[in-house]
């Protein structure tokens, strides 16, 4: 059973390993771009750290209904601002996250997605490893791996290892249950079950999100990832959200 419950899971994600193959090829394609003037020491830095706008222009979406139906989608995005897409299954609502984040990119006829007036498609490669650096993306089916809460917030880094913005993630009012679910703070502290076994849907959402405002990301994405959240724990993180967002 094990044997096969582990060769379903490499049918799954092989197709998700040949989209990463060919961003690979593509990028050692184009490991000769200039994106910048390089007169301009670190300007990739300053592109990523100091974000204008982003600005979606004509992004063309097929419906996963009918492939010959798309959408176009046009936004921007300036700092300290939220941006909220609503649709229903289907409608590209994760691709348009996706294409962000830089995991797909976008055909030339497709439509257009600039940071700061530069073309994400010609982002070289350092450049573009940076850019996903300075993103926090939390998918609908967020993941854990196994060990404690402090290991899955904040991804096992001892160097950079911030105490106080954990310990303050750690009191907000939605991570209490969390914290009792896991027996934090006693002798007898659970590590995390990868697949979530000793925890709830709506747990293992608020660990993914704690770990993304962990960061201090440029950008923050969430596909869905208060799905699985009980009215009053999700008014209380779309708080924490607001509070972040102004600072």
């Amino acid at each position: 059973q094990r044997i096969l419950r582990s060769s379903t899971s490499l049918n799954v994600g092989f197709p998700a390993f040949e989209k990463l193959l060919n961003k690979i090829d593509l990028y050692s394609s184009n490991k000769n771009k200039i994106l910048f003037d390089n007169s301009t020491s670190n300007s990739d830095e300053i592109l990523i750290k100091s974000i204008n706008y982003i600005e979606v222009i004509d992004l063309k979406l097929p419906t996963i209904i009918d492939s010959n139906i798309q959408k176009t989608v046009s936004f921007t995005l300036s700092p300290y601002q939220a941006l909220g897409i609503k649709g229903p299954s289907g409608t590209g609502k994760t691709t348009i996250l996706e294409i962000l984040s830089g995991i797909y990119s976008v055909n030339s006829d497709s439509g257009k997605v600039l940071i700061n007036d530069v073309d994400i498609n010609s982002f070289n490669y350092p450049t573009m490893k940076k850019w996903m650096k300075s993103i926090a993306y939390v998918s609908q089916s967020p993941y854990l791996i196994p060990g404690t809460l402090k290991e899955n917030i904040t991804h096992l880094s001892s160097e950079t290892f911030d105490l106080s913005r954990y310990n303050n993630l750690l009191n907000l009012p939605w991570m209490k249950d969390v914290l009792y679910s896991l027996n934090i703070d006693t002798s007898k502290e659970q590590e995390i079950d990868p697949s979530g076994t000793n925890l709830s849907g709506g747990q293992i959402q608020r660990i993914a999100i704690a770990r993304a405002l962990y960061t201090k990301s440029s950008l923050l994405l969430l596909d869905e990832s208060t799905s699985a959240l009980d009215r009053t724990n999700e008014d209380l993180l779309v708080d924490t959200l607001i509070k972040e967002k102004n600072n």
